[in-house]
């Protein structure tokens, strides 16, 4: 009888291991969550059309937060405006975060680069199309097409 106790012990402590092991705390999504402070942007521009060289610029950005609440919800802040909307982990590497604005939902989808204590640095792309306009039959014209590869670096407030 008392080795079936042991036995029964050391089952109902492994399970409670592998439960402790199983919590977020140490999880990049719990790292995300918290007020963080832009200090500089960094952006790699591509010229498609007109071809031009690869412009890389990088500047201090210090008026810009993001707050990742618990819940799912985001506040970023800038000096002209607050945008509101949740994001979510998507994978390890992956923040996407879902604006909710009047046209309906908006999302981007960011490379986590680094996330520890004090430090976050998300990298993103986007676009620019203009002058598009329809030629006839064989689709759209595109006078200017410029790509961007943006990486921003927090720190936590």
């Amino acid at each position: 009888m008392r080795k079936y106790y042991i036995v029964l012990f050391l089952l109902i402590f492994g399970l409670y291991g592998g439960l402790v092991s199983c919590n977020k705390t140490d999880s990049t999504e719990n790292s995300l969550v918290g007020i963080w402070e832009s200090t500089k942007v960094d952006s790699l521009i591509q010229y498609v059309i007109p071809a031009k060289p690869n412009v890389s610029r990088s500047v201090d950005y210090r008026e810009y937060s993001l707050e990742l609440n618990i819940d799912g919800a985001f506040r970023m802040r800038d000096p002209k405006n607050t945008i509101n909307g949740t994001w979510v982990q998507s994978k390890s590497d992956s923040l996407m975060l879902t604006v909710n604005n009047v046209q309906g939902n908006y999302p981007l989808n960011s490379k986590i680069v680094l996330v520890d204590e004090n430090n976050l640095i998300l990298n993103y792309s986007s676009g620019e199309i203009s002058g598009a306009s329809y030629a006839g039959g064989s689709g759209f014209s595109v006078t200017k097409e410029i790509s961007y590869d943006v990486k921003i670096h927090y720190i936590r407030k």
